[in-house]
C-alpha cells in the first residue's frame, strides 16, 4: 500500500528537535513511506527564507521521494507574500504551511488574508498548525475556512491536540460547518473520531500525516492500519487523497 507523508519538517529547530535527510530517508524506508512533503524547521536563525530555500536543495536532489511546503511568517506581511510567490514560482512548492504557534499569529486573524488570497490565485493547499489556544483552536480554522472557501485548508493532529478531548467536539462542527477543511491524523489519539469522521462526511476528508520529528512516523502508520477501515479507505487516507488535494501521480 503506498503511503505518502503529508506533514514531515526537516533540519534544524530553534526548539532543539532536528531531523536531517539521511534519518529521513532511514525512517521512510523502515516505515515503508514512498513520498514525503516536507516543511522547514523554525531554524536558529528565525530565517524562514533560507530554511525554504534548504528544502528546495532537498527537493531537487531527491524529486522522486520530496515535495515542499512553504513557510512562511505573516507578520513580515509583504516579504512573506514574495517569499510565498518564490516558492510557488520559482521552487515548484505545492502548498503553504503555517504555523501559529511557533510565529504568534492568530490564524483566523486578518493577518494571514494576503497569503491566503495568494494561495488562492495558485490553488495551494494551506496546512495549519492545529489544536493550539488563542491562536489555532478547531473553531479558529473554520473560521479562516469559511472565510476562504476555495481555498483546500488541511488541520493538523484532527484541528486539536487536547488529550482531554475538550476540543473534539468542536472540531466536529468545525468539519461539518467547512467542506473545504480536511483534517490530518497525527497524534490522534481516538481512532473512533476518525472512524466517526469517515461515516459522517467521507473519506476524502481524512490524509495521513506523521508530524516527524515532533512524533513518530511508526506510531503514526500504525494508527491508521489500526483503524476499522476497508483496505481502499485506507489507501485513500495513506495516499489518494492528498494526490487528488495536489493533483499529482
Amino acid at each position: 500500500m503506498r503511503i505518502i507523508d503529508s506533514h514531515v519538517y526537516v533540519g534544524e529547530s530553534l526548539f532543539d528537535q532536528h531531523q536531517s535527510v539521511e534519518d529521513l530517508i532511514s525512517l521512510m524506508d523502515t516505515c515503508g513511506v514512498s513520498q514525503v512533503i516536507l516543511a522547514p524547521n523554525k531554524p536558529k536563525t528565525y530565517s524562514l527564507c533560507s530554511a525554504n530555500r534548504m528544502v528546495k536543495e532537498v527537493v531537487k536532489q531527491y524529486p522522486a521521494k520530496f515535495l515542499g511546503w512553504a513557510r512562511v511568517d505573516p507578520w513580515q506581511k509583504e516579504s512573506a507574500v514574495d517569499e510565498l510567490k518564490k516558492a510557488h514560482d520559482e521552487y515548484g512548492f505545492c502548498g503553504l504551511i503555517l504555523h501559529p504557534w511557533e510565529e504568534l499569529f492568530p490564524v483566523s486573524g486578518p493577518i494571514v488574508d494576503p497569503l491566503m488570497k495568494l494561495a488562492s490565485q495558485y490553488q495551494m493547499p494551506v496546512m495549519v498548525e492545529a489544536g493550539y489556544s488563542l491562536v489555532s483552536h478547531p473553531l479558529d480554522i473554520a473560521e479562516l475556512a469559511k472565510r476562504f472557501p476555495e481555498v483546500t485548508v488541511i488541520g493538523t493532529h484532527g484541528l486539536q491536540l487536547d488529550s482531554s478531548a475538550f476540543a473534539l467536539t468542536d472540531a466536529e462542527i468545525a468539519m461539518h460547518e467547512c467542506p473545504n477543511l480536511i483534517m490530518e491524523t497525527s497524534g490522534m489519539y481516538a481512532p473512533f473520531v476518525m472512524e466517526k469522521l469517515v461515516q459522517d462526511l467521507g473519506v476524502e476528508r481524512l490524509i495521513f500525516g506523521s508530524h516527524t520529528p515532533w512524533m513518530d512516523m511508526r506510531l503514526e502508520v500504525e494508527r491508521i492500519n489500526y483503524l476499522n477501515l476497508t483496505s481502499a479507505q485506507k489507501e485513500a487516507i495513506f495516499a489518494g487523497n492528498i494526490k487528488r488535494i495536489l493533483n499529482i501521480e
